[in-house]
């Protein structure tokens, strides 16, 4: 499975943490796309947190 997230301004990091807070993979964003390869990531609810000069967005994600 493959994530894509398309994105208006250019740099930005991100991390994807799963509900313990562990970070599960991150990383800095210099396109306006991020994708995420999630084939070895194990089903569960997971978070994604963005952070851009404008501030920082938290998002949920579902593994199924």
């Amino acid at each position: 499975m493959l994530m894509e997230i398309l994105f208006i301004s250019g740099s930005a990091s991100w991390k994807l943490s799963d509900l313990k807070g562990s970070v599960i993979k991150g990383g800095t964003i210099t396109s306006t796309e991020l994708k995420i390869d999630l084939n070895n990531v194990n089903s569960g609810v997971y978070f994604i947190s963005i952070e851009t000069a404008e501030g920082i967005g938290n998002y949920k994600l579902v593994v199924e």
